[in-house]
């Protein structure tokens, strides 16, 4: 789900007819490389832009979105619309239709959403009231068909290493018949993350609270989750959020938070390389395409769709952030868009105001080339002179300059808020210094930088966090928040004697002139 076609959750009444399956070759048109117009970007050249993106608003004009991309030595994948299935359904999902998925029976309810890979609709199973989700997948190859087979084992591992409460699907039952896999699913409660940003204006108490309870729920999970698995696709319309009743959050109970839709999901065990020749062919991530919405990539996966692992190879630490930074990055960066999406125009705190605009900056920027992946999906466009363009413009060090900024912005955050803290002021809301410094772990620019799910947890006080103990991700030593608000506090107190000083100086400075 490259361009995130995830997060369209088309509400509709009628119901929905079966997927028409098109039985053109691969590219019914000449292949052509087609570049957003400038209703898409307002500059020619990459910089500050409001893409006009062509956004489905229902199922009536809907084109499907496009597979995983793949690295430029791998051939690009069919797309889902223009493969002959080699097993058609005996019994086509719709709204009303009874059908057995396994040991269960399920009435299907209504539609929920459409991804990469199949169909997600709502059913409620043997006559109980509970409804789970129910998804469907129509595999045109081997390479699918193993993929959704280990999202099934997966579902089922996850259930029992990730700590209650959990906040992702488990397993009700599944059935693989031929090319065509179905799986039950409980239904987490609440609507998509992105969707919350339109449901009115928000406080920035209630900003810093939603973001902070975030971090605090799903960072023990993907803790959890990271032993068996990498997401690959944390963002916010993979994310649900089911928000608090009564009072706003900082008063009430805070959000409760879910993540959804493993389809992209790798095995952690052959994912990485931990030996010294790495890339050396003996890993996954060398190979496999390249996956999620790229607007909450890293460094690192801009690169990889650009030139391939033997890219990452001039620059090691890119290697190591590939393999084991995605999920972190796109978690961090779904905080960050909550925080910003969230926070009143009118926001007093400076350091505040300027990290909403640095976001403005960077989601305007990802989302002008997310629609040139839009736009070459669409038109059956060249996928080579896509990346070469990409290449031509630098698009990755322009991506990484965008995220540098933002770590700054957060940097500067991190310091004003610490220091109300330290001084006793409430101008900053509770828990600000705690969700900024967490978010400088999760948050890469390109740079080397050591960190893991544990040290997120410890920075933004989750209780309970699982220990983090994989020789797959790096060993950081724990450091406390108090000692850090301690160092800055003494560091900030040496600034402000030599400021003194300075200041006693300049007149003497001036007789001497």
């Amino acid at each position: 789900d490259v361009v995130g076609f995830a997060s369209h959750k088309p509400a509709m009444a009628q119901v929905i007819r079966p997927l028409q399956v098109d039985p053109q070759p691969r590219y019914a048109t000449p292949v052509r490389y087609a570049t957003p117009s400038r209703s898409a970007c307002r500059h020619a050249t990459p910089g500050r832009v409001s893409p006009q993106l062509p956004m489905p608003c229902g199922w009536a004009g809907w084109a499907p979105p496009p597979p995983p991309l793949q690295p430029g030595w791998v051939a690009v994948p069919v797309a889902y619309s223009q493969v002959q299935p080699q097993v058609q359904s005996p019994a086509e999902l719709a709204v009303g239709v009874t059908v057995r998925i396994g040991s269960v029976q399920c009435v299907i309810s209504e539609p929920l959403g459409m991804g990469s890979f199949g169909v997600v609709w709502a059913a409620r199973c043997d006559g109980k009231s509970k409804e789970v989700a129910v998804k469907e997948m129509i595999c045109s190859n081997q390479t699918e068909l193993h993929r959704a087979e280990y999202e099934i084992s997966l579902l089922k591992t996850l259930s029992e290493v990730v700590p209650a409460p959990l906040r992702i699907p488990s397993l009700v039952s599944s059935e693989v018949a031929g090319q065509r896999v179905r799986l039950a699913m409980s239904r987490l409660p609440g609507i998509t993350l992105d969707h919350l940003f339109t449901q009115g204006e928000f406080s920035t108490e209630e900003a810093v609270a939603s973001a902070r309870a975030l971090l605090q729920q799903l960072a023990p999970t993907m803790a959890a989750i990271s032993q068996v698995t990498y997401h690959r696709d944390v963002n916010a319309h993979n994310i649900l959020v089911q928000a608090a009743p009564g009072a706003p959050a900082p008063e009430g109970r805070a959000p409760s938070y879910g993540l959804v839709d493993f389809g992209l999901a790798v095995d952690a065990s052959g994912w990485c390389d931990p030996s010294p020749s790495n890339p050396g062919g003996k890993s996954e991530w060398e190979f496999l395409d390249v996956g999620g919405d790229c607007r909450y990539w890293p460094v690192s996966a801009w690169r990889q769709f650009e030139a391939g692992c033997r890219a990452l190879v001039q620059e090691d630490f890119l290697c190591v952030e590939y393999q084991t930074h995605l999920d972190l990055q796109g978690l961090g960066l779904t905080a960050v868009q909550v925080l910003s999406s969230m926070l009143p125009g009118d926001v007093k705190a400076p350091e505040l105001k300027r990290l909403q605009e640095l976001w403005q900056l960077y989601w305007e920027d990802a989302s002008c080339y997310w629609a040139s992946l839009l736009d070459t999906f669409r038109h059956g466009g060249d996928w080579t002179a896509l990346k070469q363009d990409f290449v031509a413009r630098k698009v990755y060090r322009i991506m990484a300059d965008r995220l540098r900024g933002l770590r700054a912005a957060l940097s500067d955050a991190l310091e004003a808020a610490a220091a109300a803290n330290l001084s006793g002021e409430d101008s900053w809301p509770a828990g600000s210094a705690s969700l900024f410094w967490a978010l400088l772990a999760m948050i890469s620019c390109g740079e080397r930088m050591d960190s893991n799910w544990q040290e997120v947890c410890s920075r933004i006080s989750c209780r309970g966090q699982p220990p983090v103990t994989s020789s797959r991700l790096p060993a950081t030593s724990e450091v406390p928040m108090l000692g850090y608000l301690s160092k800055l506090r003494d560091l900030t107190a040496k600034v402000h004697e030599l400021s003194l000083d300075f200041d006693r100086l300049l007149p003497a400075m001036g007789e001497a002139r």
